[in-house]
């Protein structure tokens, strides 16, 4: 788990939805404006338990996937997601 959520996981285990804490480090925030709030996301190197029947191998990252999500205390809200790319090592497919 990323240092970045430090003391405040509590907190976030219930304004996030639980996938993004079991799944993602928080890497960095920022504020735009005092009204809006980006934070950025970045997935473990760890596949995902529905994929463990395969060898997986991460192949870097698709683009960021940005969700504005809802308010919180006035502030806009936008997630900024970044997903690894897994290939399976026997189908070459990506997963």
């Amino acid at each position: 788990m990323s240092r970045f959520w430090g003391n405040y996981l509590e907190l976030i285990k219930l304004v996030l939805a639980q996938f993004f804490v079991e799944h993602f480090d928080l890497v960095k925030s920022n504020k735009e404006k005092e009204e809006v709030l980006h934070l950025y996301f970045e997935e473990w190197n760890i596949p995902l338990q529905e994929h463990s029947s395969g060898i997986l191998t991460s192949k870097g990252f698709p683009k960021e996937v940005t969700i504005q999500d809802f308010p919180f205390r006035d502030k806009t809200v936008y997630l900024h997601v970044i997903r690894r790319r897994w290939i399976d090592k026997h189908t070459s497919k990506v997963v």
